[in-house]
């Protein structure tokens, strides 16, 4: 948990460059992801980034300094962009742990280039990358001015809900879950707009997707930003000493929410608590 609560996307980094190599081991630890997909991690330095493409990105998601970039070559497919989410959140948690700085980038400028000049197979793509580095002393102005203006996260009674969506939790669900509620509501996304919802019923957790929901360049971000909450989720669940599973339930479309899986805690009841 301690790493959940120090991860901060940070934009600002030391110019000095570094040994990306040392870091290759810690990256390779967290490849498989929830859905079984093992992803092969890829981390270049700053003068490799220039050289394939990857630029000082525009807008709020501006990074200044000499930040490494961390991806993957991955097809299209929805579970394997949630196990994206899930294994890359995982190293940025890693990395946070040894001191350094990370940014998600959803929206990257000549994409189309940098792919092709990676030489992806046809069915690859690179969905999202996450800048790596050292945080400068003084954040840029890009980072001041999202800190003041960035949209504010939304509050734990509109992400989780008892039985299903729209209906309030109960008072045993805030006072046994709260570490899993902080740990959600801090998970990163695409423009911080959470669009995740998870319905508790007894000791199951079903995952929702805002079906609706699309982002920058036409992208399905919305499955990354699901596996990186999911990371989240069971990191919190670990430390609270519980255990489960996660599973795949058939569920039918509830208005405009997505079914995506979900996790079942084993070892009690709340309906006995």
């Amino acid at each position: 948990m301690d790493r959940i609560r120090q991860r901060t996307s940070v934009r600002a980094y030391e110019l000095s460059p570094f040994n990306v190599e040392t870091l290759k081991p810690l990256l390779r630890q967290c490849r498989r992801g929830v859905f079984g997909n093992i992803l092969e991690p890829e981390i270049v330095d700053t003068e490799t980034a220039r050289d394939i493409g990857i630029t000082r990105f525009s807008s709020f998601g501006a990074i200044t300094g000499s930040p490494a970039y961390l991806f993957a070559r991955v097809p299209n497919e929805r579970s394997i962009l949630i196990d994206y989410g899930y294994s890359l959140e995982h190293m940025v948690l890693n990395l946070t742990a040894e001191g350094l700085g990370t940014c998600w980038i959803g929206n990257i400028p000549n994409k189309g280039r940098i792919e092709r000049h990676l030489g992806l197979e046809d069915d690859d793509n690179i969905p999202a990358l996450i800048s790596v580095g050292y945080r400068a002393d003084e954040a840029s102005w890009h980072q001041k001015i999202r800190a003041k203006h960035g949209r504010e996260r939304k509050r734990i009674d509109q992400l989780f809900f008892a039985n299903f969506i729209g209906s309030p939790l109960k008072g045993y669900h805030i006072n046994r879950y709260e570490p899993i509620f902080e740990a959600v509501q801090r998970a990163p996304s695409t423009m911080n707009r959470q669009p995740w919802r998870i319905v508790i019923d007894d000791t199951v957790f079903r995952f929702y997707m805002q079906s609706d929901y699309l982002t920058e360049q036409g992208l399905n971000l919305k499955y990354i930003d699901m596996g990186i909450v999911m990371c989240h989720f069971g990191i919190a669940v670990e430390a609270m000493g519980f255990k489960g599973q996660w599973i795949n339930e058939v569920i039918k479309p509830f208005e405009k929410y997505e079914y995506i899986t979900s996790f079942v805690i084993e070892g009690f009841s709340n309906k006995l608590s």
